[in-house]
């Protein structure tokens, strides 16, 4: 006899808990070795009860992370995702990199296809007095001070650390532009949009739908909520199985992209997925510039897309803002900024939008795009990362299609963003 939904999700929460406790009676979420067995036996009961979606892998210092798999197949394939042409076009031979494929660029890696990656079903985690980029259920996100900077920069530091330890287990990494933006497309394809903790506990949408608070506390008033509460609609595909909090209590930092003086650059397709701090650095020579036609060249080369003002953005308020390739209103004093709906950026007469633009949510979808907000600042010499998602207060406008590339910096940190734990699956 097989479970119900409702029985499904309480088994997990179950098993995840005790997982959970059993990484808090360890040191520093580093499990005992006498609950070894008992860890073993409960990552092999969720594997099986979720057919595999789920998994407990361990990092290089011996830390369990409850995950979600999302394997290379017909769901990444470009003409599948597209929806037969309905959400972008797909040209006949799509060409990245050199390589012929027909994959979302989430599947590539140094110009060669992955078997599939995984995804911290969990933010990561506020424990013991510190942050910690590890997957878990039932505790805070992390935030703020103790532990490793929750930032950009930070988490690409904090990953260095944590491969470099000496227990047999995955190499991680941060979550990417590009795996966050194909959780976007299934969203597209499959015409669910997950809801989450956007306005001080519960979602700006259903106000019926709260979270347990915990974490992050401003007079007297909880602003985050644990990992894994709420209802299922919190996850991104409405399952006990998927990934939790993409939109809200905290925005998701991504790897892999940012702009500088509103150009975008990019670690191609997912090659943030193997990078070290050096390689994600904000001056690193691995960011590369896109161009119309959809090749990518050095970040300082002219021509390239980027974000600018429709008219004069003043000294300060949100303002329109256009893809182009040069500036006609590039701003000069830090207080503008540049804030539109996703799905109603345009481009400049005369420039051409490339299927990557699409694919990375820098540009919209013929239809369907995800809800959210862009925002952008364009002033010379600013380096902007693009937190995605929701977090406390962004409320019912945010969801896949939200990407706050206008306040934060590479090594800027706050109560707003979080990491989530993510490793590759290599041929």
């Amino acid at each position: 006899m097989g479970y119900t939904t409702d029985q499904k999700w309480k088994l997990m929460n179950a098993w995840e808990k005790e997982i959970t406790d059993i990484c808090l009676r360890g040191t520093d979420l580093v499990p005992d070795d006498v609950d070894l067995p008992r860890l073993r036996a409960l990552a092999d009961m969720i594997y099986d009860l979720s057919e595999g979606r789920n998994e407990v892998i361990f990092d290089k210092l011996g830390r369990p992370n409850i995950m979600v798999n999302f394997m290379a197949s017909e769901r990444s394939w470009l003409s599948t995702l597209s929806g037969d042409g309905a959400y972008f076009d797909v040209p006949s031979s799509y060409t990245s990199n050199d390589l012929l494929i027909n994959f979302h660029p989430a599947f590539i890696v140094n110009k060669k296809s992955i078997l599939g990656f995984r995804l911290g079903k969990y933010k990561d985690v506020y424990a013991n007095g510190r942050n910690n980029h590890v997957s878990l259920y039932g505790l805070p996100p992390a935030y703020g001070g103790g532990g490793f900077t929750v930032s950009y920069t930070g988490l690409a530091g904090e990953c260095d650390r944590i491969n470099a330890g000496t227990v047999e287990g995955e190499t991680i990494h941060n979550i990417t532009r590009a795996e966050f933006c194909y959780l976007s497309m299934l969203s597209v394809l499959e015409g669910f949009q997950p809801r989450g903790a956007n306005n001080y506990g519960k979602d700006g949408t259903k106000t019926n739908e709260y979270g347990i608070p915990g974490g992050y506390i401003y007079q007297g008033r909880s602003y985050h909520v644990l990992n894994g509460s709420g209802p299922l609609a919190w996850r991104h595909d409405g399952t006990p199985f998927g990934v939790w909090g993409l939109n809200g209590p905290t925005y998701e930092i991504l790897h892999g992209y940012m702009t500088e003086a509103g150009k975008w650059l990019f670690l191609q397709n997912n090659d943030a997925a193997v990078a070290t701090a050096s390689i994600l650095a904000e001056t690193s020579d691995s960011y590369k510039a896109l161009m119309p036609d959809g090749s990518f060249v050095a970040r300082d080369t002219e021509g390239a897309l980027l974000y600018d003002y429709k008219d004069d953005p003043g000294t300060s308020g949100q303002k329109a803002f256009e893809i182009a390739t040069s500036y006609l209103h590039q701003q000069t004093v830090d207080d503008p900024y540049g804030g539109l709906s996703t799905g109603s950026i345009t481009a400049r007469d005369g420039v051409d939008i490339p299927l990557y633009a699409q694919l990375m949510l820098c540009a919209p979808l013929k239809k369907n795009t995800p809800k959210g907000y862009t925002y952008m600042r364009n002033k010379a010499g600013m380096r902007r990362v693009a937190w995605a998602g929701g977090y406390y207060y962004t409320g019912s406008s945010s969801g896949f299609g939200q990407f706050n590339g206008s306040d934060y910096s590479p090594s800027y940190s706050s109560v707003t963003g979080s990491g989530r734990v993510a490793s590759i699956l290599s041929n």
